[in-house]
Order: structure tokens, then C-alpha cells, then sequence
């Protein structure tokens, strides 16, 4: 059968299957119209005769190669990282829409970075900014990661490496308890437990605002409570083991109940949470710390550890960093006091 369904269901896309040249083609339609696979059915079958009986290339253009990368990716990464890679998605449809990959050389990817460094973007309505140096590199890793896997599929020819911009290094910003002690007197309920949460375990927000209960284990003292952050959701890509402190307990134990599957919820009991954007920005606003990130939570907490007296290589594990490099290149200045015990 040429054209078929993994799956039977309204939602389900067809697949397409078959043999030219004693080579089998099996690829997703990307569809669920039934007319529209057969077209692309025939247009397959009329481009492998063409490769394999006349030697030329595939003529497949970017919305087929994203969709087939959508398709690879859904069953690895998870939902929070899919719906990312969405948004980017979105971004470059206008500019990519039936353009052919052949077509998506050095001066187009030139092109597209130039509109990406330049092009502003609304914040709260009011004002606008351009895109950070680290968010324009996750763009052009998506379009990288498109390409790439089109090539490894044989549907183009190897594309050029896509340079990153270079991003400026940041040591991040450790809030103090007064700072701490303020912010959280103006977060909202949901947002406050999953910002203390961040300060007690240095997680980042896609793990936390996406923990599972079936991450997490709770022990009674003097048992230590811990969980567990799967590869997949980890931006190291390796599981992260992670021990909890009383109070990290405490914070889950009183989630308990609220929802099934995920541990945090939103104000009205929703999960996972999403974003806490609006909440964050209402309370650093009030409490008059707009330079404050949610992410300075991680480097509050990892500022913490360091000036404790923690091992770095520790405080890597604990935090999911791949190695010890960037901590201690960010947070060298934490261990002068430490450094200068050792001389006369």
C-alpha cells in the first residue's frame, strides 16, 4: 500500500511507501487530506524516477523539510521545546514558504540572519527592542537543524554551517535576601512557588514549570526528597539526579493535589503552567527590580553554592551544566576569598 495511515483517526497523516530502483521511500505526507497526499504522492514517485533513471536532484523545498523534521522530533523532544521550535517556525514561513532548500544557500541564510539581528520586536506594547544575540542563535540552530536533517534524509545537497553571532558573556545577576524578600512579597501565589523553587534548586524554568510527579519522589526527614530531570528535557541532553533541600520538599508537598500530572499549575489550577510572564513582570515592576530575570534565580542559587564552599564539580551536577568551564568562568570572582587563604 502506497498510501496509508500509522494510525486510523481524523487527526492521523497519511504515509507514503514504496520501491523505485529496488530502494524503498517511506515519508509522511504531512497531511491529512487525503487528495493533497496523493499529490505529493506522485510528485515523490516522479522525482525518485528522475534521481535514480536520470541522475538529478530533489526539488524539495523547505515547508516539506521542516514538516518531515517536525514529524522526527515530536516522538524526542518534549512539549514546552516543540512548541518553541513552533514559534521559529512561524518566523520564517513568510521568507521560506516553497522556496526550494537548493535555493537556501550562504547570501539566503546571509539575508535571514541580517532580518533577525535587525527587526524589532514589541515587548509590553509600549516599547520595542531587537532580538538578544543568544535568542537570534537559537533561530539559525533551528534552520541549521532543518537542513541538516534534510540532507541526512537525502533530499539536498550538504548545506554550509551556519555561524552563530557572537553573544556577549554575562555573569548573570544573584539577587540578595532583601531583593529576594521583596520580589516575592509581590509575585503572585503560583508564580511565587515556582520562583522559590527555582532559588532552591537552580533548575530553569522549562523544568520546573514542566516537572511531573512521576519525576518525583518524597521521603519523610531524615530521608532526603528527590527528582529526577529526564535527557530529553535537560539542555545538557544527559538525566539529572537532583537531591532536595527541606524546604525544595516543603514547596512540592504543598503542590500535592492540584493537578495529576504536573506539579505546578496557574492561578487557576491549569498545567502545565506556561508562562508567568505577566506575573513576573507586574512583580519586579512593583517592587522596583526591572533588571531582575527569572533565570537570575539559577545564578542566585548557583552564587550560593560557590560562596558555601561547594565543589564547582558539584555544582555542575546539581545544576545540569555539561562542565565545570562556564561556572567557573562566570563565577571565578565568588572564590577570591577562598583563593586567598592560600597565601602568605
Amino acid at each position: 500500500m502506497a498510501l496509508y495511515k500509522r494510525k486510523q483517526g481524523e487527526n492521523q497523516n497519511y504515509w507514503i511507501r514504496f520501491r523505485v530502483a529496488g530502494q524503498e521511500i517511506r515519508r509522511s505526507a504531512g497531511t491529512t487530506d487525503k487528495e493533497r497526499a496523493e499529490e505529493f504522492e506522485q510528485r515523490l514517485r516522479n522525482e525518485a524516477f528522475d534521481q535514480t533513471r536520470l541522475g538529478k536532484k530533489p526539488t524539495t523545498t523547505w515547508d516539506e523539510a521542516e514538516a518531515l523534521w517536525f514529524n522526527a522530533k515530536r516522538r524526542t523532544k518534549s512539549q514546552a521545546a516543540i512548541e518553541g521550535d513552533e514559534q521559529k517556525r512561524d518566523w520564517f514561513e513568510p521568507y521560506l514558504k516553497g522556496v526550494p532548500l537548493a535555493q537556501i544557500d550562504r547570501a539566503y541564510v546571509g539575508k535571514l540572519r541580517t532580518v533577525l539581528m535587525l527587526e524589532e520586536i514589541d515587548t509590553d506594547k509600549k516599547t520595542t527592542r531587537t532580538r538578544a544575540p543568544a535568542t537570534i542563535n537559537r533561530y539559525l540552530a533551528f534552520l541549521g537543524g532543518v537542513l541538516r536533517h534534510a540532507y541526512d534524509n537525502g533530499l539536498c545537497d550538504e548545506p554550509q554551517v551556519i555561524k552563530s553571532i557572537k553573544e556577549p558573556e554575562s555573569e548573570g545577576y544573584a539577587l540578595s535576601d532583601t531583593e529576594i524578600e521583596k520580589l516575592f512579597a509581590e509575585l503572585a501565589l503560583h508564580a511565587r512557588a515556582l520562583a522559590e523553587f527555582a532559588l532552591e534548586t537552580g533548575l530553569r524554568y522549562g523544568n520546573i514549570s514542566n516537572l511531573e510527579w512521576r519525576n518525583v519522589r518524597l521521603e519523610s526527614p531524615p530521608q532526603k526528597s528527590h527528582l529526577h530531570i529526564d535527557a530529553k528535557s535537560s539542555k545538557s541532553k544527559k538525566p539529572v539526579p537532583i537531591p532536595l533541600s527541606r524546604r525544595a520538599t516543603e514547596i512540592l508537598k504543598a503542590q500535592e493535589g492540584k493537578h495529576k500530572t504536573f506539579v505546578f499549575v496557574d492561578q487557576l489550577g491549569r498545567a502545565p503552567v506556561g508562562s508567568t510572564k505577566t506575573a513576573w513582570l507586574n512583580a519586579v515592576k512593583k517592587a522596583k527590580l526591572d533588571h531582575i530575570r527569572f533565570h537570575d534565580l539559577r545564578h542566585t542559587w548557583a552564587s550560593r553554592q560557590i560562596v558555601k564552599g561547594v565543589p564547582m564539580k558539584i555544582v555542575a551536577e546539581l545544576g545540569g551544566w555539561r562542565s565545570t568551564q562556564m561556572l567557573e568562568r562566570r563565577y571565578a570572582h565568588l572564590r577570591r576569598d577562598d583563593l586567598a587563604a592560600y597565601v602568605d
